[in-house]
């Protein structure tokens, strides 16, 4: 069985930024935390900006000290912020430790379509929503910056950026496997759109299509997450 854990749940906050809005989660332990999302919720957002997050029922804008995008096009992200620093103790198991087989179940925690559940965290964040999801597996795609995970489940938009859990030594230290990137959608020439001409017949429409989700979710691998994180030197501070 795996449940998220109270303490991970808590550190999950729901963002605001120049790409939209988001999930985003602490990364870190003690006082020497940041935060992580999708680079493509940050969009161009930079250091000496703002970024808002949800806390205590409203929106708290946060100057910026820090923006940290993945260097080869993964969509990642870190970004810190200043006055407000969160004293944490947060266990990040390596994916490797348990083992991770295809079909493993999963869950991932977010803020679909900016829906938030009614409690909020001892910290004041809002607590996210949390689906299940099972590990299809590892993908390479170049466009995307090189190796992705394809998740079984469905994704809605306000989920990237999020945490995603695998089993871990016990129920209170879920493993950290990735971080929500978006959702796969379906080819195009199984998205036509057709109307209804009666008597059982349909004529497709020239030039429509819909992008229906596929079912598939994208994410990026914890291990770039930690090659990214091996280079920050800025964290969230009081000032």
């Amino acid at each position: 069985m795996l449940i998220a854990s109270a303490a991970h749940l808590h550190t999950c906050m729901s963002i605001r930024s120049e790409g939209g809005q988001g999930t985003a989660f602490v990364y870190g332990s003690g006082t020497q935390t940041c935060f992580v999302t999708a680079a493509h919720v940050l969009a161009g957002a930079r250091e000496g900006g703002f970024i808002l997050m949800r806390r205590y029922g409203e929106w708290k804008s946060f100057p910026l000290t820090m923006v940290s995008v993945h260097p080869d096009g993964q969509d990642l992200a870190l970004f810190a912020v200043s006055g407000l620093v969160l004293d944490i103790e947060h266990a990040f198991i390596h994916p490797n430790d348990p083992k991770l087989y295809p079909g493993q179940e999963l869950k991932f925690t977010g803020f679909p379509h900016g829906l938030e559940n009614l409690i909020d965290s001892p910290m004041g964040f809002s607590t996210p929503l949390v689906r299940t999801a099972f590990l299809s597996g590892t993908i390479i795609l170049p466009d995307k910056g090189g190796a992705l995970l394809v998740l079984d489940g469905l994704n809605n938009p306000g989920y990237s950026g999020g945490p995603v859990w695998a089993p871990g030594p016990t129920l209170e230290q879920p493993t950290l496997l990735g971080v929500i990137s978006g959702y796969r959608v379906e080819l195009k020439s199984k998205s036509r759109v057709y109307k209804d001409l009666g008597e059982k017949r349909e004529a497709e429409i020239p030039d429509l299509f819909v992008k229906p989700n596929s079912g598939m979710i994208h994410a990026v691998p914890y291990a770039e997450l930690v090659k990214l994180a091996a280079k920050n030197t800025v964290f969230n501070s009081h000032q």
